[in-house]
């Protein structure tokens, strides 16, 4: 049957089909040479036979990874979609008419701050997952969106809440949690108890602007979630960012690859998990902070074979590596996190199609060099590997806050620290997860496809702490905020191996382990300050040599010019003269942050157990 006609057939017939069951059939005769088609197809029968839902749903939980991996491993993914896509809404078609579903009800919550593009991009995949998928059955009435609105600009306001009444119109319901509603939840709250989750939320005011922060927002959506849906135990919250997509897939369809929905239900309601991470593929989740020294490496390397080679000549760099999806790969200080420091090169996969010269791949990779101080690793993009996200499940150690989920008990474990607004929230509060619920903190396979940048424009429609005047780009702000945020992560992972937060130690003995983590911290710093300024030095000395040996024309003239844009940014911000720099190794401005950082994890215990009490009480 053709897959379009499974389809029609899936989506047209809202019985149980207790004749026929064709995307079934279909998938279980396509994974037939890995020889589970007859054992499954007995099954299959006496389901059929004895009108037996509860045994056909078994099955199809059973067929369906086997069809994935069996997708995957022949790379038919996209040539079998409509069949991927049957075989669920047929799944669905039976699940829903069962007076007894009790699948979780999943609420997307997505903090956003002047992204009204991205954003709309995010909602779009929402809906085509429901679209596609179908989870919860047709009218999507298991899933709902919250836009925890951060934005500063009326624009982007009105457009993000224009986009609530249409989404929900439209396909799925969709709640704006904007200004006045957050302020709302702070109004409803005694002076005392605002006194004491000030360093969760902050104290809002009537006319408080936005920008206070994705950790703080997050958490003022925690209350919004306590008040709205604490009688629903069995609710799932699921937080991701507004820069990422419901897919694997970094091709230009973008189309939805994975049921994010259906592996979360089945891994919370078969497992004892109360928190679980996914990560992302595409573009890192890290600063740019943290990445200029592996870029250079690729930078180099590749403009070097490059230029070996006759720049008119069909282009040469399309082959390609699996390097590129090394867990890390991306990061200068990997090893800090218990990954192997890579010394391999990685070579620019060439994104042109059709005819062209290893001359426009050259000019290609110089053109999108900028695109690097916002958010993107041009040479080491992270891609996709497939396993059974339910076989893929393991302890964790790391929260990634743009794709987590949990229940609703979770909602205890706030985001820590969220006054401070440093980076590596999610890392801290992923190791007082390990910490204090163990194995009920676990990892799985589903990552979502992470894109920092507008494809038009190649910058972030909106990047907080990262400024660009002309064409100079400052990231001095997100350098220190990362910078303190390692120093935090780490203090804590120190500190946890003491029995924190359980166990907390003196003020004193905190500052001592902050103050050990802090210059072991700078000096890593600085020697990667060292080996950055030494790689400049060498792209430098090759974009004299293309701008010496090479004809002129328009296209060098591009290159040289990207070039140099490129290194007077490096320098700008990684430079001994740098505000990067300048500032983490000002006494004053680190022994500020240290008092905090001390401050704040000293008085966890007591944030904690105020934040337990503000929610019971709600």
């Amino acid at each position: 049957m053709p897959s379009q006609t499974i389809i029609q057939t899936v989506r047209h017939n809202s019985g149980l089909w207790s004749e026929n069951h064709p995307a079934l059939h279909t998938s279980l005769q396509l994974i037939d040479s890995d020889n589970n088609f007859p054992a499954l197809g007995l099954q299959l029968e006496s389901a059929l036979k004895q009108d037996d839902n509860d045994a056909l749903l078994s099955l199809y939980h059973q067929v369906i990874p086997l069809f994935e991996d069996y997708l995957w491993k022949h790379e038919q993914l996209h040539e079998q979609s409509q069949l991927h896509q049957a075989l669920f809404l047929e799944m669905e078609a039976i699940a829903t008419t069962r007076p007894d579903d009790k699948r979780h009800q999943i609420i997307i919550v997505i903090p956003v701050a002047d992204r009204p593009r991205q954003l709309t991009s995010v909602i779009n995949s929402i809906k085509e997952q429901c679209e596609h998928f179908g989870y919860g059955g047709n009218s999507n009435h298991k899933v709902s969106v919250v836009i925890a609105d951060d934005s500063i600009h009326e624009q982007s306001i009105g457009h993000n809440q224009q986009l609530a009444v249409q989404t929900s119109k439209a396909a799925v319901n969709t709640i704006y949690f904007g200004r006045k509603q957050q302020q709302e939840i702070i109004d409803s709250l005694s002076v005392t108890e605002k006194q004491k989750v000030y360093r969760q939320v902050g104290l809002l005011h009537a006319d408080a602007d936005g920008h206070k922060g994705p950790s703080v927002m997050r958490n003022l959506s925690y209350l919004y979630l306590n008040r709205h849906h604490k009688n629903n135990p069995d609710t799932i919250c699921y937080f991701i960012d507004s820069d990422q997509l419901f897919t694997v897939d970094s091709e230009d369809t973008e189309k939805p690859t994975i049921n994010y929905f259906y592996y979360l239900d089945r891994l919370f309601s078969e497992t004892g998990a109360l928190v679980a991470t996914g990560k992302v593929v595409g573009d890192p989740p890290v600063s740019p902070a943290v990445m200029a020294n592996t870029l250079l490496d690729d930078v180099i390397s590749f403009i070097d074979k490059a230029l070996q080679l006759k720049l008119d000549d069909q282009c040469q760099f399309h082959q390609q590596h699996d390097a590129n999806v090394n867990e890390a790969a991306y990061h200068d200080m990997a090893d800090l996190f218990g990954f192997s420091p890579g010394s391999q090169v990685f070579e620019y996969a060439c994104p042109l199609s059709g005819k062209h010269s290893n001359r426009d791949c050259l000019t290609d990779l110089c053109n999108r060099l900028g695109q690097f101080f916002y958010g993107e690793h041009p040479t080491r993009s992270t891609a996709y590997q497939h396993s059974n996200p339910l076989e893929s499940i393991a302890p964790a150690r790391t929260v990634y806050t743009g794709n987590y989920a949990f229940k609703l008990a979770a909602l205890d474990y706030f985001i820590p620290f969220s006054d401070l607004r440093l980076r590596m929230a999610g890392p801290t509060l992923g190791r007082i997860l390990k910490q204090e619920i163990g194995k009920q903190f676990v990892t799985v396979n589903l990552p979502m496809l992470h894109k920092r940048t507008l494809r038009d424009t190649g910058t972030a429609e909106f990047r907080p702490s990262v400024s660009q005047e002309n064409q100079l780009v400052d990231l001095s702000k997100e350098f220190v905020r990362q910078y303190f945020g390692d120093v935090m992560l780490f203090s804590v992972e120190q500190l946890t191996t003491l029995g924190y937060p359980s166990d907390t130690p003196d003020e004193d003995a905190i500052r001592s382990i902050v103050i050990g983590v802090e210059e072991a911290l700078r000096e890593k710093y600085a020697s990667k300050q060292l080996l950055i300024l030494d790689k400049l030095n060498t792209l430098q000395g090759i974009t004299s040599h293309i701008k010496d040996h090479y004809p002129a024309g328009n296209v060098k003239n591009e290159i040289i010019e990207a070039l140099k844009i490129f290194g007077n940014n490096i320098n700008n911000n990684y430079g001994p003269d740098s505000g990067s720099f300048r500032q983490i190794n000002d006494e004053n401005i680190r022994a500020d942050y240290l008092d905090k950082v001390v401050t704040a994890i000293a008085e966890y215990n007591t944030d904690l157990a105020n934040w337990k009490a503000l929610l019971a009480s709600q």
